[in-house]
């Protein structure tokens, strides 16, 4: 079933009018309901809704009940107008074929966007990233500047703090979605694949139990 591309697009609440100008560019009419500084972001389209309010697994999972439904986060700076968006589309399979064309529209180029697993999943892999470009700024910021001792060792601390934030990220993630248990023989191969945000919260896990506590 195709997206039907001549209709209109409802913009509702905070859904920055950039992100409008882009899918106008694409060839989409878009509308708004009401007053773009209240209400939750949220594009509707008479086959399905994407959701860029950043819902809770929990939420998103209780929305896409009502009908076909995608939890779409991205990194929407302006430039995203004329460049596209980094995008992550947590939803069915169903869902995510009836937004395909929308999200090639709002992507850099054709299929440039990632579906990250059930409506939800986006979210984390949003909050995911946007800890780790904090952490490779704050890094880059510590190699451009003179420290003392009493310095390095606060900034140490805000990685360790930054670290245990990523590490609750994922352990919230994997209490709304448990991934499988680990099979007990790697012969043959366990052929249960996680979807990715699920994969990623269970590697996260893994990695910051090898980094041992930091100074008390």
């Amino acid at each position: 079933m195709k997206t039907r591309k001549n209709v209109d697009i409802v913009a509702h609440g905070a859904t920055p009018e950039h992100i409008l100008r882009r899918l106008q560019q694409k060839g989409y009419t878009v509308s708004r309901q009401y007053a773009a500084a209240t209400g939750a972001a949220c594009l509707s389209h008479p086959d399905f809704t994407l959701d860029l309010s950043g819902p809770t697994p929990a939420q998103a999972r209780q929305q896409a009940q009502t009908g076909a439904y995608i939890d779409l986060a991205g990194h929407w700076h302006p430039a995203g107008q004329h460049l596209g968006y980094v995008l992550y589309a947590g939803g069915s399979d169903a869902a995510i074929t009836l937004a395909r064309p929308l999200l090639d529209a709002l992507a850099p180029v054709s299929s440039a966007w990632l579906m990250t697993g059930p409506a939800g999943s986006a979210t984390f892999m949003r909050q995911y990233m946007d800890a780790l470009g904090y952490s490779l700024h704050y890094g880059q910021a510590a190699h451009d500047m003179q420290f003392t001792p009493a310095d390095l060792l606060q900034r140490l601390q805000g990685q360790e703090q930054l670290l245990e934030r990523i590490r609750q990220l994922a352990q919230r993630y994997l209490a709304s979605h448990p991934a499988p248990a680990p099979a007990t023989s790697n012969l043959p191969p366990d052929h249960r694949q996680p979807h990715f945000a699920q994969a990623l919260a269970q590697w996260l896990l893994r990695l910051s139990d090898t980094f041992p506590s930091g100074p008390n």
